[in-house]
């Protein structure tokens, strides 16, 4: 007899987190992730087609992880593919936010839709909205999540991977200053 509350999370999943898994949490988080980029497709081809493609496969990619952690399939691939997706989806992000991306279209003030998301004058990095927000906060929580599912050795190489890739974007950052 299982009881639904507060307990430890286990790799196994045995164990609950408000009466959900981790691997539940990892699914719905990354289903979550997917939804939000799925909502901002329209928009995001009518801004730039070739940015509205991205979201298209990175809706896919982030809904069949989901699925695949809620259906048992494959955990640890699943996580393993689930973690770089979202890190990928997550610095690409940071990039166009703090820097912008120079092969982006121009848009200007001129018949621009003005919103989260839409700058202004050309090549100005993206304003930061309240969505965006809920699609960081869900991938980055669903990293963890799938962290924490990875057998050992796994989950050792792949925090080890992470923390390169870090300090690499660090490096990166204080050189670009």
């Amino acid at each position: 007899m299982s009881t639904v509350g507060v307990g430890s999370l286990t790799a196994s999943g045995s164990r609950t987190v408000l009466g959900l898994a981790g691997r539940e949490w990892a699914g719905y988080l990354t289903l979550a992730a997917a939804l939000a980029h799925g909502i901002a497709v329209p928009a995001t081809f009518r801004e730039w087609p070739e940015a509205g493609w991205f979201f298209v496969a990175l809706t896919v990619v982030q809904g069949v992880v989901g699925v695949a952690l809620l259906r048992r399939v494959q955990v640890a691939m699943a996580s393993v593919v689930g973690i770089w997706v979202n890190v990928g989806t997550v610095i690409t992000y940071l990039i166009s936010r703090v820097w912008g991306f120079d092969f982006a279209p121009d848009r200007g003030p001129h018949g621009t839709d003005l919103g989260p998301g839409r700058p202004i004058l050309p090549n100005t990095i993206e304003a930061v909205g309240r969505f965006d927000y809920f699609t960081l906060f869900v991938e980055v929580a669903g990293v963890a999540l799938m962290l924490y599912l990875l057998p050992t050795r796994w989950r050792t190489r792949s925090t080890t991977a992470l923390m390169i890739v870090g300090a690499v974007l660090w490096g990166s950052v204080m050189v670009a200053g």
